[in-house]
């Protein structure tokens, strides 16, 4: 799991999150199969840090 969290005015908030998943191992049928996805909150890093 990959978290990341920025400091701010009100605190810690965790802005980037992600992790592997294995629907495609499934959908491929390969154990080995790896997919990593993550996401940023574009918006609320915006809001708390523009100055």
């Amino acid at each position: 799991m990959l978290r990341i969290r920025l400091e701010g005015p009100p605190g810690a908030l965790p802005v980037i999150d992600g992790g592997f998943t294995k629907w495609t191992q499934a959908l491929l049928s390969d154990w080995k199969e790896r997919f990593l996805a993550s996401a940023i909150d574009a918006e609320l890093v915006c809001k708390l840090y523009h100055p």
